[in-house]
């Protein structure tokens, strides 16, 4: 843990998966205050001298419902406003989530922390917006630390890695063991360890957070694993491919498509070393969502 009881960590979007995980973590070692952002106007009461704000407050993913100005007045201005209040307030200071989907789709490239952004879509670009109008106020006395995280897993998530353990659970033999295509993807507390480290070492600038990439058929087998009847996993032609994306739409580019970041730089600029490995991270995942799962009917 990185500090004292008697420092305040301020935390913007306390009632989203990684916020609630986020409390959980730094009530340890923190004097935590969560606040939304949408509702608050006096920044006075909120912040003070000496504080940590960990925004993670914005609109997480894209959705056809959703209009793309929403995107920039959450993801982007709303931070940005935040920010200014906490500078204001000589907070000491500001950690923006944003996200590896700044680079773009993914594809061939292996993403760093030297790599050119091409974000597409509302999501990621007023993501890429927002952290270039941040670090405008990064300073001494007022740092300013983005972290780009990967796929974050783990218990009470609602996306795409939950969606593939439902499927495992569901299904008695699965088509995976020839989607052999590496991912990107964070354990949440090993995220978490990221963040407090950032804080500890009052690290600014941009951060990767991901764990080593691993392949769907890599996660299936471990989820499979975990499970008290494990699985048969199968291999079949790639001519086969557009079954799996039919069966899973809305995951099928978030995980199954080839997306690799290595955060070799941001590792080392934190002296860290993740403490929580891919096995552990899986085992955990599918110990939690096993008390809560209800198979699909």
């Amino acid at each position: 843990m990185s500090t004292s009881t008697f420092d305040t960590l301020v935390i913007c979007g306390a009632s989203g998966f990684i916020g609630r995980h986020a409390q959980q973590y730094f009530r340890a070692s923190w004097n935590v205050k969560s606040i939304t952002v949408r509702k608050t106007t006096n920044w006075i009461s909120i912040f003070h001298p000496g504080d940590t704000v960990l925004f993670l407050s914005g609109i997480a993913h894209q959705s056809k419902k959703i209009q793309p100005g929403l995107y920039f007045e959450i993801n982007r201005d709303r931070a940005w406003q935040t920010a200014i209040e906490a500078r204001k307030n000589k907070v000491r200071q500001f950690i923006y989530l944003s996200t590896v989907k700044v680079f773009g789709e993914g594809g061939i490239e292996n993403y760093d922390e030297n790599s050119a952004c091409h974000p597409e879509g509302p999501y990621a670009t007023s993501k890429w917006e927002a952290e270039q109008k941040l670090l405008t106020l990064n300073d001494p006395e007022f740092i300013v630390t983005i972290i780009r995280p990967a796929v974050v897993y783990g218990a009470g998530v609602k996306g795409n890695m939950r969606q593939l353990l439902q499927a495992v659970k569901k299904f008695p033999i699965l088509p995976f063991d020839h989607l052999t295509e590496l991912r990107s993807i964070i354990y949440i507390k090993n995220l978490l360890a990221i963040i407090d480290r950032s804080i500890e070492k009052k690290t600014s600038g941009i951060l990767l957070a991901t764990d080593e990439p691993r392949t769907v058929s890599e996660i299936v087998r471990e989820m499979s694993k975990n499970l008290q009847r494990p699985k048969k996993i199968l291999s079949f032609p790639r001519t086969m491919n557009p079954i799996v994306k039919y069966l899973f739409p809305k995951a099928y580019n978030r995980l199954f498509k080839r997306f690799v970041v290595n955060n070799d730089l941001s590792l080392e600029r934190l002296q860290l070393v993740l403490p929580y490995s891919f096995e552990t991270g899986i085992r955990e995942f599918v110990a939690s969502e096993s008390r809560s799962f209800t198979p699909p009917t």
